[in-house]
């Protein structure tokens, strides 16, 4: 009996073996697949690091998770500034005195379908750096808000809701830097100087709904906006009620709509 069993402890010990292994192979593919790859984390890296020499002038610690953290494949992304960036009186403003700062990432490629390569090129670099830019954003949002409704300038804008669109960092360094300045200045005196901000890369955006369809847009797009109130190059977005499709105009020299040649505007 005991010369049996000692017969067939070779196959036992063999069959754990195989298990083991199995099991293993089965957990270093879940692992793998749960990894996060290069393609998904290297933009925003390279972003936050552009992003915060650019509007701060120091290089914090940028790290990604290097697993997904949930089903819709997001992972962590954290910024750490060091003790002695902190002392930097802007690093402070930017950051509320938090030393480390984070948000959920996802892959940054494009999944917008029909869009020009340009366009498609300035929405990856856009979902790159929108998390690092995200309190800057809430500046210009403070700095839009039309608190004087009663003003000729909130006359002729009839309530409208005034976005800016911008790629350029440099715009979003000035926002940063004179936002303390600007923040209590009447709206005209906000309006104004963020007009003079304005380029090929950062530009107003106002969008209307029609009670209609698209082959009236022609027609009506000349009544539609406050042209002349904005700078040339706004970019104006009419979409119809009735069959939910819409064109983008752009003002020209002449204050004329024309249809934009940006198809996908976006903004960091």
């Amino acid at each position: 009996m005991e010369e049996k069993k000692r017969q067939h402890s070779p196959i036992k010990v063999g069959c754990s073996i195989v298990f083991v292994t199995i099991h293993l192979i089965i957990l270093l593919l879940i692992l793998t697949m749960c990894r996060v790859p290069k393609r998904d984390y290297e933009p925003y890296l390279t972003a936050g690091e552009q992003y915060y020499q650019e509007i701060l002038g120091v290089s914090p610690t940028i790290a990604s998770g290097k697993y997904y953290a949930d089903e819709g494949g997001g992972f962590s992304i954290t910024v750490t500034f060091s003790p002695e960036q902190m002392k930097n009186p802007l690093v402070k403003q930017f950051t509320k005195n938090q030393s480390e700062l984070s948000f959920r990432g996802t892959s940054t490629e494009s999944n917008i379908v029909g869009i020009s390569e340009e366009a498609t090129k300035n929405l990856e670099a856009a979902n790159s750096f929108h998390e690092f830019n995200r309190p800057v954003s809430k500046m210009l949002d403070d700095l839009l808000k039309n608190d004087n409704p009663d003003s000729e300038l909130s006359k002729s804008l009839e309530e409208r809701e005034i976005f800016m669109c911008s790629t350029d960092l440099s715009f979003w360094k000035k926002v940063f830097n004179n936002y303390e300045r600007l923040k209590d200045k009447p709206f005209e005196e906000r309006f104004a100087w963020l007009k003079d901000q304005t380029d090929d890369k950062t530009f107003f955006f106002l969008s209307t709904e029609i009670a209609g369809s698209e082959f009236l847009f022609e027609t009506l797009k000349e009544d539609a906006f406050p042209v002349d109130v904005f700078p040339v190059g706004t970019i104006f977005k009419m979409k119809g009620i009735l069959d939910n499709k819409h064109i983008l105009y752009q003002s020209d020299e002449n204050y004329q709509l024309v249809e934009s040649k940006n198809d996908y505007p976006v903004t960091y």
